[in-house]
């Protein structure tokens, strides 16, 4: 009886350092930002005055954590609407006052964003490992 107790307290023992490695590892995204196809010719006037942020993609109970001028802002769960590739969106602060924005996804690197002076939503595609990162006046459907 207590050979059984003491392999089913060294089983779950190992099994919680399973777990514990798995978070600790590192998520690994390659990461496009489209800076040069900004749409400069736009000139519809913007919905709103605060940075906001759309994710789209493949997120499965992702952790997505939002740093804006150095300082943590908000993390997020997002899921995936599998209909539509819709995974959240974020309003943060007014767009002139933001001066750098930082995504990190669950333990990943960090993915840092320099706004452009002009105010713009940001869409955040994360399909197969890899993340791109886009600009627009107004966001896509």
């Amino acid at each position: 009886m207590r050979q059984v107790l003491i392999i089913v307290v060294l089983v779950s023992i190992i099994i919680s350092c399973n777990k514990q490695e798995e978070k600790m590892r590192k998520e690994n995204y390659y990461v496009k930002i489209d800076y040069l196809n900004l749409p400069v010719s736009d000139l519809r006037k913007m919905g709103s005055d605060s940075l906001q942020i759309v994710f789209h993609g493949s997120f499965l109970e992702d952790t997505v954590s939002i740093i804006i001028n150095q300082k943590h802002f908000k993390d997020l769960i997002l899921t995936t609407d599998e209909k539509t590739g819709w995974s959240g969106d974020i309003k943060t602060m007014k767009y002139k006052d933001v001066k750098s924005i930082g995504i990190r996804i669950n333990n990943g690197n960090l993915i840092y964003i320099e706004p452009p002076v002009r105010q713009y939503n940001i869409q955040l595609l994360y399909l197969d490992k890899q993340v791109t990162v886009s600009f627009h006046r107004r966001l896509p459907v």
